[in-house]
């Protein structure tokens, strides 16, 4: 059994109905936690065709963070290995659970897993990134890239990483991440101080300090990015908030850490030291 941890917030109900039919391909038995921050929409009707679900509808919307922290902290109690976390932008035409968990089971050192995520037209989406700098966050969110910068904006999003190799990252994103929870009493949970963005490299970041972070490219998982493609001052507001939260945490000025991490992320491709067997 694995638990599935889906956050919604006003989502385009058609974005649920294609998760809905992906999660129908998974063979692993699972119980799907639906927590929904909105309290205007009830979208409980667009999952009756899953057998095992929680759903919880939140009085008030207390962030992506802390309703995720609500599945994790009830696997853990219930002894359940594994989480899912997911958006309710993603997608999969085959069973993503099978391979995921066969290497986690034998790679006992990988806290976390991201799957390779593909555009809806096939591209990949550079998620995985190095440890950030917080001058070259500010710049791509602003979309400042300069010509000058795109080699370092490359090296930071790890575009010229291996292809169908696993590796190391420091930084996942939390549209579809995989936790092993035993390690969650060690490194702590989503910290709730993020009401949104920032809580997915936050908490990986702790992971990466005492276990392996990876992407794993046996999985592909389609992501429409939905939500991104409705900007507001309100997210805009909350993005900032949160970069400062994250820098003010993690220190705007740490050099030396940040360094020592993404130069021995780039050895381990360079010496080919990432390489594992593909597990089916």
């Amino acid at each position: 059994m694995i638990y599935l941890s889906l956050v919604i917030y006003d989502s385009p109900p058609d974005d649920l109905r294609r998760l809905v039919q992906s999660l129908k391909i998974i063979s692993t038995p699972y119980k799907l936690w639906v927590i929904n921050n909105s309290r205007k929409i009830n979208y409980e009707p667009l999952f009756d065709d899953i057998p095992c679900i929680k759903y919880v509808q939140n009085k008030k919307n207390e962030g992506f963070g802390k309703a995720h922290n609500m599945t994790l902290a009830a696997a853990k109690a219930h002894g359940i290995k594994y989480v899912f976390v997911i958006n309710p932008d993603i997608y999969f035409y085959e069973d993503i659970s099978v391979p995921i968990l066969n290497f986690m089971d034998k790679h006992k050192d990988v806290g976390m897993l991201m799957p390779t995520i593909l555009n809806t037209d096939g591209t990949k989406q550079h998620l995985p990134k190095l440890l950030p700098n917080p001058a070259l966050v500010l710049l791509r969110k602003l979309n400042l890239r300069h010509s000058k910068l795109v080699s370092v904006i490359d090296n930071y999003e790890l575009r010229h990483a291996p292809k169908e190799k696993i590796f190391e990252t420091p930084n996942i994103s939390g549209c579809c991440t995989v936790i092993r929870t035993e390690i969650l009493g060690e490194t702590g949970y989503y910290d709730p101080r993020f009401f949104l963005y920032f809580e997915d490299w936050d908490l990986s970041r702790r992971v990466f300090k005492r276990h392996k972070t990876i992407l794993f490219p046996f999985v592909n998982i389609f992501h429409s990015r939905s939500s991104q493609k409705k900007t507001s001052l309100k997210k805009l507001t909350h993005y900032f908030i949160s970069y400062l939260k994250y820098f003010n945490k993690w220190s705007w000025l740490n050099e030396e850490e940040r360094k020592s991490v993404n130069d021995r992320i780039f050895a381990g491709f360079k010496n080919d030291l990432c390489h594992l067997k593909k597990v089916v």
